[in-house]
């Protein structure tokens, strides 16, 4: 019994000893603050610093297709009252029209993509309430911001 006894008073010793040279050695990963979770009551905090000039990883046509399999989404969601789905993909078509807004140098163009990611926003909250009027007059609005821009830069 005594051998037992001897083998794990002799593990415990040698985890206590590794344990305490991690702590010792400080490998503690940094503590970076906690990222709010949007909601309707609470828009999302845009990051007061940017990280530095923003350039877009794929092109228009790419970041279009990419909108309108969101929109596509947002229109099943609401038609069959999958609210959660219709308002997170509002959510990601906020982004990505934010992120539009650096595909083009035109004014119009810029003001337009963010008019758009406003409304989705907009839209996200009415989404989470649930309200499928506000919700269908909403996607009409978005509809003809995005048809404004496609007649000039389409």
């Amino acid at each position: 019994m005594k051998p037992v006894i001897c083998l794990v008073a002799l593990l415990g010793l040698v985890g206590l000893l590794v344990l305490g040279t991690e702590l010792i050695a400080g490998d503690e990963p940094p503590k970076t603050p906690p990222i709010p979770n949007p909601t309707p009551e609470t828009p999302p905090v845009p990051n007061p610093a940017p990280a530095g000039k923003f350039v877009p990883v794929t092109d228009v046509h790419h970041m279009m297709e990419g909108q309108g399999k969101l929109w596509g989404e947002i229109k099943d969601g609401i038609l069959d009252s999958n609210w959660k789905a219709a308002e997170n993909s509002a959510w990601l078509l906020a982004e990505v029209a934010n992120v539009n807004q650096y595909q083009h140098e035109a004014a119009d163009y810029k003001a337009w993509a963010k008019q758009m990611s406003d409304q989705c926003v907009e839209l996200a909250g009415t989404l989470k309430k649930k309200d499928a009027a506000k919700s269908r007059d909403l996607v009409s609005k978005i509809g003809n911001t995005c048809s404004e821009c496609h007649n000039k830069y389409k």
